[in-house]
């Protein structure tokens, strides 16, 4: 790690301090230079200087440097290197505070992402509100790097005028957490600041650039004062700020700890990150190495990693990503043994390395409270409901406590709800008395703990299966299964042969892909060309629908989605992009009537069908691609016009008879397209959840295979 260059900052400071050191020498006389070890020849400025420099050298060794041991970090590495600028919101911003569990349910699934975040609240660069206020108060939620930036002003004031921090003033970073007794004041603190960082008899500096209003005090952790402490600290610092009111002042606190008492402090909380705070905390962690920062960038932008990319929005969790990212160059594709480590880091880990030790976790392990918060996710989740309300924690809570035997039985709830708020931030309150998870992916971790735990395959099956809302559920317990996902996959096959058998259209479509299909040339497995052949039949048939009820668009994109993944997991491979890009053409321009687009979409479907093979000797592509040049021929000699309905009836008709589908997939209702829909979004989970799996076997996933997508026996 670098340190902090001293000879362009000292420059700098003496200008703006030298009078301290001056005050000092005037008021001691030489027995302040003897106790400062002062040569008589040499001048107030290269006195302050020397010390100043020692100061720096040391504040950087102590606090210029992050090193997070619960998320198993070799190393440590430099604050200014891979620090990432935070945003601050006025705590009085913050949104949805008023609003009901009912209401906060309505706005997230209104808002279709999966941060609970619903609207933009203005928020504005940490270290800009740092230099505009005297006295600050950092809120915020554990772990989202409320130290951090309290080390990293403190740093920018060492630089001072090369740095971001625009007051010349000495920095002292005092931890609050060292107050276990009540028999030493803020300024012993800031005295044995001053001793371990260099400065002799730091009593005197203490206090004479304290009156001189030049010290930056930064009190991190009011959260973490002992609670028989904390009325006293927080009196400490009053009188501190009232006596000394010319310094400035930072302050940290968790938002669910703080109970008030700073009424001279401007409340602010610190936004989680967004997404391009996100990329830049990667483009700084891998700096030495910028392709693997942007390789780590582009993994956690796949669909496939939404929800891991949801737990990035905290830098505790960043930097576990980072770490494990950073030793395997990939993130495991099972990904609950991720979410796992990241929910022991709050669980346990992260408490032990800030050594909160609060009375309510005396007897109540962090495995017991693993279980508890599983069954809270799984009752709430079941229901549909992110949002809960207090009482209704409270009673879960208690519940549980007393139901266990081994569970302490003094501990109300209403404590160990406000608990497990303040220690890990895991529930968040996030209206008055309206609790949730601070991320949804681990409330649906916990879903899927407790589901592996308590053998509910069947009640998930049969109540959630084609619930695009449980689908991670389905993937996280395929992942958690390490006794082999045969049981899981093996159930989810059966489920999908029962849906198949109460579809007669769906069987004849089954019926007539595999027909087809069966020994073509393709060199793709048999399941991609069944789903990639009824992909072109829900292009080239149910489209059609749409000119007569454009009610049915949805519901045929969702076919045409399922169906194109489906084909894309089956092995079908990169064909897909351009081939689900033409098709969409195809189903617009047949559903608004533009015959020449129309006939152009199908000619270039057509021709990437022929190029993949998927279809044997009784589909003649060739032939057909040929027509359709002769009546795109046809249509721009004779000017057909656009709105040809009846021709395009026409094209339709022809690609049906080319296809031998007239009497396959015709007059599908409303009801029977969403449960093809439904059909072909569980076989694309299914292959999601086996490749999800820490174990199948081969003989499980070879009979699976042997039966997808065919009609049921």
């Amino acid at each position: 790690m670098e340190p902090i260059s001293t000879a362009i900052l000292t420059t700098a400071a003496v200008g703006g301090l030298s009078k301290l050191i001056t005050n000092v020498i005037a008021n001691y006389g030489e027995e302040a230079l003897k106790r400062f070890n002062i040569d008589l020849t040499d001048s107030p400025d290269k006195v302050f200087a020397r010390q100043f420099e020692t100061y720096i050298r040391k504040y950087d060794d102590r606090h210029g440097s992050l090193k997070v041991a619960c998320v198993r970090m070799d190393q440590p590495i430099s604050l200014d290197e891979v620090y990432t600028g935070v945003r601050l919101l006025r705590r009085s911003d913050l949104q949805n505070y008023f609003e009901s569990p009912d209401g906060l349910q309505k706005l997230f699934r209104e808002s279709g992402k999966r941060q609970f975040r619903f609207e933009e609240t203005e928020t504005r660069p940490g270290l800009e509100v740092a230099n505009e206020q005297q006295r600050l108060l950092v809120l915020g939620a554990p772990g989202i790097g409320k130290s951090t930036f309290l080390r990293k002003v403190g740093l920018e004031a060492l630089k001072q005028e090369q740095g971001s921090y625009e007051h010349i003033l000495i920095p002292v970073f005092l931890e609050l957490k060292q107050f276990k007794t009540q028999d030493k004041s803020i300024e012993d603190f800031i005295a044995n600041e001053f001793r371990i960082c260099g400065f002799p008899n730091p009593e005197i500096i203490t206090k004479y650039a304290l009156e001189a209003g030049k010290l930056l005090v930064l009190l991190d952790g009011l959260d973490e004062v002992p609670k028989e402490n904390e009325d006293f600290v927080i009196q400490q610092i009053q009188d501190l700020i009232i006596a000394y009111d010319q310094n400035r002042f930072i302050a940290s606190c968790r938002i669910a700890a703080y109970k008030g008492g700073f009424e001279r402090f401007t409340d602010v909380v610190m936004a989680e990150f967004d997404e391009p705070q996100i990329r830049d905390f990667i483009g700084n962690w891998f700096k030495s190495e910028p392709e693997v920062g942007e390789d780590c960038w582009k993994l956690l932008k796949q669909d496939s990693y939404k929800s891991t990319l949801d737990l990035a929005q905290t830098p505790l969790l960043l930097t576990l990503l980072c770490v494990v990212y950073g030793k395997y160059t990939e993130l495991p594709k099972q990904r609950a043994e991720l979410y796992g480590e990241a929910l022991d880091v709050l669980l346990r880990e992260w408490a032990a390395g800030k050594r909160l030790k609060l009375s309510v976790y005396k007897h109540f392990t962090a495995k017991q409270e693993l279980i508890l918060l599983s069954k809270i996710a799984y009752e709430s989740f079941s229901v549909d409901e992110l949002f809960f309300s207090k009482n209704w924690v409270v009673e879960q809570i208690e519940h549980f406590l007393a139901g266990n035997l081994n569970a302490p039985q003094d501990l109300d709830g209403e404590s160990a709800l406000k608990a497990i708020e303040v220690q890990q931030g895991i529930l968040v309150e996030r209206a008055r008395n309206a609790y949730s998870f601070s991320h949804l992916t681990f409330q649906e971790y916990l879903v899927a703990k407790y589901v592996e735990s308590h053998r509910l395959i069947e009640i998930l099956l049969t109540e959630h299966f084609v619930d695009r809302k449980w689908r991670e559920i389905f993937l996280l317990v395929a992942g958690l299964m390490e006794e082999g996902a045969d049981l899981l996959l093996l159930a989810m096959e059966k489920q999908i042969q029962k849906f198949a058998q109460d579809m007669p259209k769906l069987q004849k479509l089954l019926v007539w892909s595999e027909k087809v299909t069966r020994g073509s040339r393709g060199k793709c497995n048999a399941n991609a060309k069944r789903s990639a052949a009824i992909l072109f039949a829900l292009h080239t048939d149910l489209s059609r629908v749409n000119i007569i009820n454009p009610g049915h668009t949805q519901t045929t994109l969702i076919d045409i989605m399922s169906a194109s993944l489906l084909a894309s997991m089956c092995g079908l491979g990169t064909d897909l992009e351009l081939h689900t890009r033409n098709s969409y053409d195809l189903a617009t321009a047949i559903k608004i009537g533009w015959a020449t687009e129309a006939l152009k979409a199908a000619q270039d479907l057509s021709k990437i069908y022929e190029s993949i093979n998927i279809f044997n000797e009784s589909i003649n592509l060739y032939a057909f691609i040929n027509l359709l040049e002769k009546q795109i021929d046809l249509q721009e000699t004779y000017g057909i016009s656009e709105n040809a309905t009846s021709f395009l009836d026409e094209l339709h008709e022809t690609i049906k008879k080319v296809l031998h589908l007239t009497t396959v997939v015709s007059e599908f209702s409303e009801e029977e397209r969403e449960a093809l829909a439904g059909y072909l979004y569980a076989n694309q989970l299914m292959i999601e959840c086996k490749d999800s799996a820490i174990y199948l076997s081969t003989d499980a996933w070879k009979q699976i295979e042997d039966r997808m997508l065919l009609p049921p026996d």
